[in-house]
């Protein structure tokens, strides 16, 4: 008769602090990406609107309203630079370790860059509601940035 191999180690369900660190890691860097993308999009909305504006502000057209039309796209504008800081803020308090509640909050507000930001919501989520990460946000010294 042969042996019995040795079981398998069960894998642990707890993060080790390498695991956490590496998480938060990729957290902060995407919450930069995320960033940067929305300022991009406000800034082209500034730009598809003011070009609208100035095309359609010589229009021998009477039902041209070119300023319905700005207004919006400026408001386009404000919200993706407003969402863009709010995520610039995010990556800086994960790399920081601080403010998990704003964080978690502004990683719903995500939400809104479509379905990347969607899917970042749901990794930030994920990774927020562990205890070891919560651990790590409570004691800022628990792991050095």
């Amino acid at each position: 008769m042969t042996p019995n191999p040795p079981p398998l180690p069960v894998p642990s369900s707890q993060w080790t602090p390498l695991q956490i660190r590496s998480h938060l890691q990729n957290l902060n860097i995407l919450f930069y990406v995320l960033a940067i993308l929305h300022v991009l999009a406000g800034g082209l909305f500034v730009l598809i609107s003011v070009a609208g504006y100035v095309s359609e502000r010589g229009s021998t057209n009477p039902d041209a309203a070119p300023v319905g039309l700005f207004i919006m796209l400026l408001a386009m504008a404000m919200l993706g630079a407003i969402l863009g800081v709010v995520q610039f803020f995010t990556a800086r308090y994960i790399g920081r370790r601080v403010r998990l509640q704003y964080c978690t909050i502004a990683s719903f507000l995500a939400c809104f860059a479509g379905p990347l930001g969607m899917a970042l919501c749901a990794y930030a989520y994920v990774a927020f509601k562990r205890p070891e990460v919560r651990a790590a946000f409570d004691d800022g010294n628990a792991l050095p940035a």
